[in-house]
């Protein structure tokens, strides 16, 4: 199936208001139009800030718009246990083993806002010759909440597959939408040159934790009790008090962030270095890969 995704976003007028909490514009005065559970034909991605698709990509990975009618099926077979691999989320319909349930979820939770999208990250080292995807589908990384105002971003929606964890993918994949993040827009490789990229982590999630440090991500402190969890979260949540005015268990979560003066004095040195040693490790497997194939 042909990748085939447009962006028909468009600014609201401007007698429009701004909320006075968030910088996503108010709801439209008119419905969105109908569609199935894979969103809109082609594919409407939606999004109020520029990307540059040819900027996110390097030897060994790339990051692509996640179409969920061309990606979700092969992201939703490769998650064996949904409720493992979701376990740190907050949300519930998430972790759906009811594939339109969860793929709506994406929709409604990415897709509708104008500050949000989220990528396939495709591993190009790893053949996958029933699907047309340039490679293998790794898993997914998301820009969140995107403030033009305060010129930040979040990182979230960092799954990456059972199949393809401790390898070189979500370092390379992470390094790739850093540098896109701080670097300047008109520079010779533009970016959105922002100020802020943080992670809000699940306090317990040590792997997501570590990762984010080991890109240069630095750990600002923790928000304690910030969520009230939905049901089944019972066993990563934090019991309530007797007689609470909620059922759901509750969540802390680890701030962690990268700014652009962690990125000009070293960061941007550090994830080029990790790049370059990702870019031989690929050249390493393609050039094994295609040895393989001659036997």
């Amino acid at each position: 199936m042909t990748m085939s995704f447009v962006n028909l976003y468009k600014p609201p007028p401007p007698s429009r208001t701004l909320s006075p909490s968030y910088d996503a514009y108010l709801p439209p005065p008119f419905p969105l139009p109908s569609y199935d559970a894979y969103g809109p034909e082609p594919y409407d991605i939606n999004v109020a800030f520029p990307i540059d698709f040819s900027a996110l990509e390097s030897p060994g990975v790339k990051l692509v718009p996640f179409i969920p009618r061309i990606h979700f099926p092969t992201y939703f077979a490769g998650i064996p246990d949904p409720n493992h691999f979701y376990r740190y989320y907050p949300f519930e319909k998430q972790h759906s083993s009811d594939l339109i349930e969860a793929v709506e979820f994406i929709d409604n939770f990415i897709r509708k806002d104008v500050n949000s999208i989220m990528f396939a990250i495709i591993d190009k080292a790893t053949p996958d010759p029933e699907h047309d995807f340039g490679g293998s589908l790794a898993g997914t990384l998301a820009l969140l909440d995107y403030s033009p105002s305060n010129l930040s971003v979040e990182f979230g929606m960092m799954c990456i597959l059972p199949a393809f964890q401790h390898t070189r993918v979500a370092i390379e994949a992470n390094g790739i939408l850093l540098r896109y993040c701080f670097q300047i827009p008109n520079a010779s490789s533009p970016g959105l040159g922002l100020r802020r990229v943080q992670i809000l982590a699940h306090a317990d999630n040590t792997p997501a934790i570590s990762l984010a440090k080991r890109i240069g991500f630095k750990e600002e402190g923790i928000m304690r009790w910030v969520r009230v969890l939905p049901k089944g979260k019972e066993l990563v949540g934090m019991a309530p008090r007797e007689n609470d005015l909620q059922k759901g268990y509750g969540r802390s979560t680890t701030v962690l962030s990268v700014t652009w003066q962690d990125w000009e004095r070293g960061g941007k040195e550090r994830v080029d270095k990790d790049m370059a040693k990702n870019t031989s490790s690929y050249v390493d497997e393609v050039t094994s890969s295609r040895n393989h194939s001659k036997l």
